[in-house]
């Protein structure tokens, strides 16, 4: 006997969740990985800037698969919002040093 439609679509959510916060994880882990490659009194704004960027691909990816923003498991614009989120925070710590230009 096949699983009841409700088991069946709740392990299916189940799956995307997870797949979504996988690919959250790799997304920043690669993100910081980078951002250790910029010089030292950069690292901050280069983060920042990767994570805006992250942020920007999450969306672009939700937009090109049609992905609807209030769904019921976590999905592209969660993974977006929740980069936006690093973002900000990272931009917190940001001083006017790291965004002036240089003479």
């Amino acid at each position: 006997m096949p699983p009841a439609p409700d088991t069946e679509s709740a392990e299916m959510r189940a799956l995307q969740t997870r797949a979504t916060v996988l690919r959250f994880l790799v997304m920043t882990a690669a993100t910081l990985l980078f951002s250790t490659m910029a010089a030292a009194e950069a690292r901050l704004a280069v983060l920042h800037a990767m994570l805006l960027v992250t942020a920007g691909v999450a969306v672009a990816f939700a937009l090109v698969k049609r992905e609807p923003i209030a769904a019921p498991a976590l999905n592209r614009w969660d993974e977006a919002l929740a980069h936006l989120a690093l973002a900000l925070l990272v931009g917190l710590f940001l001083g006017d040093a790291s965004v002036r230009p240089s003479r």
